[in-house]
């Protein structure tokens, strides 16, 4: 029977050391608990006192992670600053707390078994959060209380934050901006966690993104090369790409779902050569010399691809860029200005110049 759950007892022998895989020590007296009447040389038998689980300590994850990294113990404590029989000790304390072994042993070191390969992500996982804490903890005793972490779709970072720092910065010089780039499920997650404050987004009106708040919207553009024949048309329709090698987003991202929908709607068959999930990828292959594509307009408004001519697109389609928050926790007033500034920011957006040039 398991002890430490109330199904059974430990088994110990007096004055003798026994270890039992769910406590946290060995036992070398049995007058250490409440046992009544002990006989010398006898086994005696008494309710376990420790619980079947317990919480890992962070130790044992860094002591994991340097093994996995190094495979042999004596390159792990270099790496931690530590003793080999401190970390050997420490792998065995994880290894009997978990119920399974990490690693085999062999001559060339250590061996991570598959149960070690899985557990591998969540304890980077670990790792990057408690860094993240540390950090905060330190802005935090530096006064440097004014980080504002925000986490943005990459069409975002390339058109509207730039401007939108820009203007933040005249008013809270102080702050510090955290920007990462990511797609729209890597935000929301972050947002559970309370890793960012502020998520911006581009979506579709065919997505559920509970709360979000729509801070603008934009025509998506279709872009071609200056030699390509549709450069001359000052509108491109959809029925004009049929016979072209046509670019288009993975249908995970938000504009990929888009122009699939156009595509059903219009039932033309296109000739779909290629599929990206990062429209950079895809406006660098149209200046290159190859294909047409259907983007989102701010993409290409920095004017980073002097080889596109962008035209209007027909059926019309809007993509939206809204403002996903911590449900958990209230934004501050830094976080509320940038925001607010997005927005402005949006209204002011001219888009990318639709004669080419």
């Amino acid at each position: 029977m398991r002890p430490g759950c109330g199904e059974g007892v430990c088994r110990i022998f007096e004055g003798r050391p026994s270890r039992c895989k769910f406590l946290i020590r060995p036992v070398y007296s049995i007058t250490e608990y409440p046992v009544t009447s002990p006989l010398r040389n006898r086994v005696v038998e008494f309710p376990c006192l420790e619980p079947a689980v317990r919480p890992l300590k962070l130790q044992h994850i860094a002591v994991f992670l340097s093994l996995m990294q190094t495979g042999s113990t004596q390159r792990a404590a270099q790496q931690l600053s530590t003793t080999q029989p401190s970390i050997s000790k420490a792998l065995a304390s994880l290894e009997r707390q978990l119920g399974f072994p990490l690693f085999s042993r062999s001559s060339n070191g250590l061996r991570p078994t598959p149960e070690a390969f899985i557990l591998l992500s969540e304890a980077d996982r670990i790792k990057e959060e408690i860094t993240s804490f540390q950090k905060t903890a330190s802005e935090l005793r530096e006064g440097r209380v004014g980080a504002l972490r925000v986490q943005a779709s990459p069409a975002m970072s390339v058109s509207v934050i730039p401007h939108v720092v820009t203007r933040f910065k005249r008013h809270w010089p102080d702050t510090v901006i955290q920007i990462e780039l990511g797609r729209t499920e890597m935000i929301q997650n972050s947002l559970r966690k309370n890793l960012v404050d502020i998520g911006l987004v581009c979506y579709s009106t065919e997505e559920d993104l509970p709360g979000i708040d729509q801070l603008g919207s934009a025509d998506m553009v279709c872009v071609v090369g200056r030699s390509h024949p549709l450069a001359k048309r000052s509108v491109i329709r959809i029925q004009d790409l049929a016979g072209n090698p046509v670019i288009v987003y993975k249908e995970s991202t938000p504009t990929g779902r888009i122009l699939e929908r156009v595509l059903v709607d219009s039932g033309i068959d296109l000739n779909i050569a290629i599929r990206v999930n990062h429209s950079s990828a895809i406006c660098a292959i149209v200046n290159a010399g190859y294909g047409v594509a259907i983007v989102d307009p701010y993409s290409i408004s920095s004017g980073g691809y002097p080889g596109l001519v962008v035209r209007p697109f027909i059926p019309r389609r809007d993509i939206f860029v809204g403002a996903m928050l911590s449900p958990q926790r209230p934004l501050s007033e830094q976080g509320k200005a940038f925001v607010a500034l997005t927005r402005e920011a949006l209204e002011d957006y001219a888009g990318p110049p639709i004669n080419g040039r």
